[in-house]
C-alpha cells in the first residue's frame, strides 16, 4: 500500500471519529463506557475539532511534503503508538472499554504499523 494512500484512509477515519465525537458525542462516549455530563461532552466536541484538524494536516501531507513524505510516515507511526500506550492503558485500568476503544486501539496498531512500513518502501 502507498503511503500516500495510508494518509489518506487515516485521514477518513480521523473525520469518521471527528462526525462521533462532536456531532453524536453522547453516543460516541457511551460506546467507551463514559458517563456523560454536559462538561464532558463539550470536552468530547473539543477533542472532535482536534481530530478534524489533524485529519486535514494527514489528508494534505502527501502533497506538502514532497520529498520528505517518508520522514512524515514515520512521525505518525509514532503518534499512532502514542494513542496504541494511551487507550491500551485505559482499557487495562478498566477506565474505557467497549467498542469505541477496542476499535481505535485495533486502528491504531495497524496504521502505525502501515505507516512505518509504507515510509521504508
Amino acid at each position: 500500500m502507498s503511503l500516500p494512500l495510508v494518509f489518506r484512509i487515516f485521514s477518513g477515519i480521523l473525520f469518521i471519529n471527528f462526525i462521533g465525537a462532536t456531532f453524536v458525542s453522547e453516543v460516541w462516549l457511551e460506546q467507551a463506557n463514559f458517563v456523560t455530563s454536559p462538561s464532558i461532552i463539550t470536552l468530547s466536541q473539543a477533542f472532535g475539532v482536534s481530530l478534524l484538524g489533524t485529519a486535514f494536516i494527514a489528508f494534505r501531507v502527501p502533497v506538502i511534503a514532497g520529498e520528505n513524505l517518508a520522514a512524515f510516515g514515520q512521525v505518525f507511526s509514532i503518534i499512532s503508538l502514542f494513542f496504541v500506550v494511551l487507550i491500551g492503558y485505559h482499557l487495562l485500568n478498566g477506565q474505557v472499554s467497549g467498542p469505541t476503544a477496542t476499535v481505535n486501539l485495533l486502528l491504531n496498531i495497524i496504521f502505525s504499523a502501515l505507516f512505518f512500513v509504507s515510509s521504508k518502501k
